[in-house]
């Protein structure tokens, strides 16, 4: 009851008012940014889908490595769990090892691109 006779008598004051929107507008929004960028740190690695020459050799080197034991054969490839920022790696990895990589597509979620968008708006 006291925060509405607060506001009730902000109400009185019109600039005090807009005043006060205006700091609880910014207020939220950066909690929302702050939110995001928390749960963005802890959302778990993308994958990535893995085109190769031969698929099936390809599954069996990943699957003896401890860092691509999510590896698993899809129609179109092999997708395994990893950090986007791991992909350049991985492909000089392939590479060495001899297989003839045709291509390497990100797998993101709707939620990893709403998490992007998030971090470029609070950047």
């Amino acid at each position: 009851m006291a925060f509405h006779a607060f506001l009730d008598r902000i109400a009185l004051f019109p600039h005090i008012l807009a005043v006060f929107k205006l700091v609880m507008t910014f207020v939220a929004r950066h909690l929302v940014v702050l939110c995001v960028l928390f749960v963005g740190k802890l959302h778990g690695p993308s994958s990535v889908l893995i085109k190769t020459d031969r698929p099936e050799a390809l599954l069996g080197y990943l699957k003896r490595e401890e860092a691509y034991r999510s590896a698993i054969a899809e129609n179109d490839g092999i997708q395994v769990e990893i950090d986007l920022e791991q992909i350049p790696e991985l492909n000089r990895w392939l590479v060495h090892s001899g297989f003839k990589v045709q291509a390497l597509v990100p797998r993101r979620t709707l939620e990893t691109y709403f998490l992007d968008l998030i971090r470029e708006q609070g950047s």
